[in-house]
């Protein structure tokens, strides 16, 4: 795994709802783990949207179905003790997001919670992702689901929420994947 530095800067308007946040980040795949093929690779670069310096995430690769149910995404940890706090406790996860040519402009927002989770499951919204960029909005807990594919069902316990994850939610069903995200909050 491909690790590297994330820092998504908030946008801080006064009124103290958005956390900053910091994470570190590395990609996952099919290969390793179950001698599939897929794989991404996601870059992080600093660019100009809408006159804002941000720092963007453009995730690039490519899903196959050697392994049956192909699959690739990303792990976002938080890097600090606020952003920590602030997935623990957010109300919602904000993101910017734009498909840049995906076979399928479709991934899951995951929010991980091991300590109850005993078999791969997680809570999950799909998001598909739009031509033109927008701001996508999770609420914490309303919008999450456990997916049906597998897993025992747990009770969702945001207090011991570790990471957040993009994964392909297009498994068994091969393409491209091509997308970009950028300024990640956690609204309080």
């Amino acid at each position: 795994m491909k690790k590297l530095a994330l820092t998504a800067l908030a946008l801080l308007l006064g009124t103290g709802l958005f956390a900053q946040t910091k994470f570190s980040a590395s990609t996952f795949d099919d290969r390793a783990s179950q001698g599939g093929t897929s794989e991404l690779k996601l870059t992080e670069a600093q660019e100009t949207i809408a006159g804002k310096a941000v720092t963007t995430y453009t995730f690039d690769g490519r899903v196959t179905n050697k392994y049956q149910y192909g699959f690739a995404g990303a792990v976002f940890i938080p890097a600090d003790d606020a952003t920590t706090e602030a997935l623990k406790t957010a109300k919602a996860v904000t993101f910017w997001a734009q498909d840049l040519g995906s076979a399928f402009p479709r991934f899951g927002l995951s929010i991980c919670t091991p300590a109850d989770i005993t078999d791969s499951a997680f809570y999950q919204k799909e998001v598909p992702f739009p031509k033109q960029a927008r701001q996508i909005t999770v609420k914490i807990p309303n919008d999450l689901r456990q997916p049906q594919y597998w897993g025992e069902k747990r009770p969702f316990n945001q207090a011991n929420a570790t990471q957040l994850q993009f994964q392909s939610t297009n498994n068994g069903s091969p393409g491209n994947v091509k997308f970009k995200i950028w300024d990640i909050q956690f609204v309080k």
